[in-house]
Parts: C-alpha cells; structure tokens; sequence
C-alpha cells in the first residue's frame, strides 16, 4: 500500500503564509510563454507560466495572471493577444518579460531584446523568435480573487519545423520554469538539456 503525505490546509486569503506557497508550488515546474499584445502606441508583454489548451473545437487557450499586469488592459481593449513558446536560448528576454525591474518601454517585446510581427487576423504582436506562436482573439475574462482568467480562440498558428503532431526535441528546447523564490524578483529556470 503507498502511503500518502497529508499537505498542511491552504492558509485563508490574504495570508500569504508558506503553507499557501508550498500549495502553489506543487504546479511547478511548467513552460514559461510569452502573452503579447499591443495597440499603434504600445506593445505589452510578459512571460507567464499558467497557460492551457481550453479547447480543441474550437481551439481555445486559457491563462490566468495578476488583475494588475500591464497588458490586461490591452488585451481587453484590442481583443486580442498571442501566446509565444520560446526557445531556453532566449531564458534572458524571457526575464525581463517576467520580472521588468526599471522603466515602461513603449515596446516590451524590443526591450527584451525581441522582436515581432503582427499577426495575420488581429494584428496582435507575435514574437518573431518564438519557436511557435497562437494568434488569439478574446473570447472572455473572469475574475478570480488577485487574478483574472482569460478565454481565448486561436484564429492562426505558426510553429518551427520542430514540430509536426508533436514537438520532436531536435532544435526546441524549452524553458521550463520552477518559480522564483519568495519575496525575490528574480526567477529559475531549467534550460532544456540537449538530447540525441
């Protein structure tokens, strides 16, 4: 028989004790992304890692982030964003994108030392180097507590050669995130080790 390890009870909202991280923890590790989105005068990103399949007919995508992030306006305004898997080569831009410390540049993605296009359909910023993209238009947002969920549908896609059905590992390595340790800015990352 396999014995089970009771996890101590979630704190109560709005403490912010380490019982309620260690439950949070358990999520980790996952693929940090980039969510893109822009207007003629601005382009908002950031790298998250709480993104999943909503759907598959129609194809749908769901994220959930701080109701205070930058982009959510954005999003909400242009009904639109995109969803960008990056490569570990590019673990530094995907930083910035997480944890921005100085400044508000006009163009988030260029700041990060990236670059984009727009998209086929909305014209949402899409990331150039992105190993794979999904162009998405806003389905709906839902409030939760601190965060908002996001309900999207992918009107086009876009992935390297990497991938057919499947990703095949032979030039994707993904940058799997574990978390940034509490009260830092700073995150951790796993760069994707090279496998024959």
């Amino acid at each position: 028989m396999t014995s089970v390890q009771k996890l101590p009870e979630v704190a109560k909202a709005k403490d912010t004790s380490k019982r309620e991280i260690k439950v949070y923890r358990l999520f980790y590790p996952q693929i940090a992304v980039i969510i893109a989105s822009g207007t003629k005068d601005r382009v908002e990103a950031v790298a998250i890692n709480s993104v999943i399949s909503g759907s598959s007919h129609p194809a749908r995508v769901v994220f959930a982030m701080k109701k205070e992030a930058a982009i959510l306006p954005i999003v909400r305004e242009r009904r639109s964003f995109s969803v960008n898997w990056m490569d570990s080569r590019f673990v530094k831009s995907v930083d910035f994108l997480g944890f921005q410390r100085e400044g508000n540049p006009k163009d988030k993605i260029k700041a990060a030392g990236l670059t984009w296009l727009p998209g086929n359909t909305t014209g949402t910023p899409m990331v150039s180097e992105a190993a794979a993209t999904l162009e998405c238009s806003l389905d709906q947002v839902f409030p939760l507590d601190d965060s908002d969920l996001v309900v999207g549908r992918v009107v086009s896609t876009r992935a390297s050669g990497d991938f057919s059905e499947y990703w095949r590992f032979k030039t994707y390595k993904p940058l799997i995130y574990f978390g940034a340790a509490p009260g830092k800015k700073v995150g951790r990352y796993v760069l994707f080790p090279y496998r024959r």
